[in-house]
């Protein structure tokens, strides 16, 4: 039997200027399936969101890393990231990955697809 789904989505929030860059690593095969570098976010409430595979079943870890210590929250308002996934056969979506961007310097979240 197919999965039922391959294809997730993360969503990333900044509320504020923004030097951070955020990772997803492949826990078994232990390599980086993606790294993307934020230069410099200027626009306060920027929203970026992309399409990414995984594979159900599979174990990963999303990383947040952020340059100046204050993660991606609080004094400029409430940033997040998020991945989700959408069943094909039955249109749910299901988080399986989320961070409120109250953290420092860096943050991981374990999950499996």
């Amino acid at each position: 039997m197919s999965p039922s789904f391959r294809e997730a989505s993360l969503t990333f929030i900044s509320p504020n200027h923004c030097y951070s860059k955020w990772s997803l690593r492949d826990l078994q095969a232990k390599q980086n399936l993606y790294l993307y570098r934020f230069n410099s976010i200027t626009q306060p409430g920027t929203r970026l969101e992309g399409e990414i595979d995984l594979i159900p079943g599979k174990k990963y870890l999303l990383g947040i890393r952020d340059s100046e210590d204050d993660g991606i929250c609080c004094q400029y308002g409430n940033g997040y990231v998020q991945i989700t996934k959408t069943d094909n056969a039955t249109g749910q979506t299901q988080t399986l990955a989320y961070h409120n961007g109250r953290f420092g310097k860096r943050v991981n979240r374990k999950f499996t697809a």
